[in-house]
């Protein structure tokens, strides 16, 4: 620490926090893939955060969701989507979720 400084010791371990954050959007995603709840969902805003996780970029998402499992909910969401089928607002996507935690949410 002392050789770097400690500037450059906090910009390191910001990086770090930030890639484990990321890491851990991908595993929950995963786990809802083959875990949760199935469902449609209209897009109703998707922004580009300039994040990408192995070349696909992750996108804050707001989705209007319908399933046979819970209400029709809103949610807004930071996910990791495909570059080759980004989706774009009015399309709807097929989703899955956790119904007691609807912001644990993926694109399927």
């Amino acid at each position: 620490r002392l050789f770097m400084g400690q500037s450059k010791v906090a910009k390191m371990q910001q990086g770090v926090a930030t890639g484990q954050a990321m890491l851990d959007t991908v595993s929950m995603q995963q786990k809802i893939a083959a875990t949760g709840k199935p469902g449609k969902a209209t897009v109703k805003s998707i922004q580009d955060t300039g994040t990408m996780v192995s070349f696909n970029p992750v996108v804050v998402i707001a989705l209007a969701v319908t399933s046979d499992y819970a209400p029709a909910f809103d949610v807004t969401a930071k996910l990791t989507v495909s570059k080759i089928a980004i989706p774009r607002v009015g399309d709807v996507v097929n989703v899955k979720f956790n119904p007691q935690n609807k912001q644990e949410i993926t694109i399927v």
